[in-house]
């Protein structure tokens, strides 16, 4: 049976788990691409939520494409689909640029992002709780 890093399974707890996991140290990038699981182990914040055959799957076959790219999108589980790709795609853009992180977690323009996405799909914003 697969182990999953992370299992969201509504927009509240993804944000949340995405804010709280990442600091610029620990993200999935590699600055060219997008990346969704490197083999020392970091996922992005969607890669954190897949299974690890699919989401090594992704990365061998779809690296560099986006969550909103329909080759990406139509393998995730239901649950993720079911929060669409402007979330995603949102939450994905939060964890993929490093302008948004220091070494503690989100800086100025990080919560910038953060409180946009909050006000855009009206959730609690997890710096607050």
């Amino acid at each position: 049976m697969e182990t999953l890093i992370q299992e969201s399974h509504t927009r509240q707890e993804l944000l949340e788990n995405t804010v709280n996991h990442y600091n610029l140290k620990n993200r999935c990038t590699d600055d060219l691409d997008d990346c969704y699981y490197t083999y020392q182990g970091n996922a992005c914040a969607i890669g954190r939520e897949l299974p690890d055959e699919l989401a090594n799957h992704l990365e061998r076959n779809h690296a560099g494409h986006t969550v909103t790219d329909d080759k990406i999108f139509d393998q995730l589980p239901k649950r993720l689909q079911d929060m669409g790709k402007p979330f995603l795609s949102n939450v994905q853009s939060l964890h993929d640029g490093s302008f948004n992180w220091n070494e503690n977690g989100l800086n100025k323009k990080g919560i910038i992002k953060l409180n946009h996405i909050c006000k855009i799909y009206d959730l609690e914003n997890p710096l607050e709780k």
